[in-house]
């Protein structure tokens, strides 16, 4: 940092004019670097203010009577003037602290926003606030998955059987299936025929029970009737009365 008293060079011995030329030179090298204004001034000249960190760069008016700060006036910095960009890149700042704008990814972006990829369950609920990105396959999938399977549950004698679904809403689809976990009737272990479900809030079948759903269940009675019927593969006759032991109940729900 430097300044001097006049930029004036006198007719003075050599050693002198040497000088005074070096702290003009010093002065312009430094943009008249200084904590206080140059004493010398003249329109149009600049001074480096260095009061304050960074330095201003300031200019003289053309009434030689003040200091302007120079910067950008508002709006008059157009694209065009800022910093390359590489494809799919913003503006902003990850670094902590305060400090320069930097070049995010959309990763980068995507992070600050708190946008994650969903999983697999959290694409199925309806009623998750979760924000985030889903593939074309994880939507196919969501859209053909039940959002809930039970596990085999024993057919109930005259009472009712209750599946939490822990969806939040009502189901769109459901059902409740009869699984065979021992071979009869044409039936071979794992096979299974639905006995009620859809998109009503209650349905009844002929096989003798009675499907309700709500926001929080999938609820089996057997209408008080005490058996089972089952529709017979291959057989003469449509339904037949078997024991409930050779067969168990699976409730599913989806959004």
């Amino acid at each position: 940092m430097a300044q001097t008293d006049s930029f004036a060079l006198g007719n003075v011995p050599g050693a002198t004019f040497r000088g005074s030329l070096n702290e003009i030179l010093a002065a312009l090298q430094s943009t008249n670097a200084g904590a206080t204004a140059p004493t010398a001034t003249a329109p149009g000249m600049l001074w480096l203010d260095t009061s304050v960190s960074p330095g201003v760069l300031k200019q003289r008016n053309n009434a030689n009577d003040a200091w302007v700060a120079i910067a950008a006036a508002d709006g008059s910095v157009t694209n065009a003037k800022l910093a390359d960009v590489a494809t799919a890149t913003l503006k902003g700042r990850v670094t902590a602290g305060t400090g320069a704008p930097e070049d995010l990814t959309v990763g980068q972006v995507q992070t600050m926003l708190g946008i994650a990829a969903l999983t697999q369950a959290q694409a199925e609920n309806r009623a998750s606030t979760v924000l985030g990105t889903v593939s074309g396959q994880l939507l196919g999938q969501a859209a053909a998955n039940w959002g809930y399977e039970s596990s085999q549950t024993a057919i109930p004698t005259a009472s009712s059987a209750t599946f939490t679904h822990g969806l939040g809403v009502r189901p769109r689809r459901y059902q409740i299936v009869v699984q065979c976990i021992t071979a009869q009737l044409g039936y071979a272990v794992d096979d299974e025929f639905q006995i009620g479900g859809g998109g009503e809030s209650s349905v009844s079948d002929d096989y003798g029970g009675n499907v309700t759903v709500n926001a929080t269940s999938i609820i089996y009675s057997d209408a008080g009737r005490g058996q089972f019927l089952v529709p017979i593969r291959g057989g003469a006759t449509n339904l037949s009365i078997t024991s409930n032991a050779n067969w168990r109940l699976v409730a599913r729900a989806s959004l």
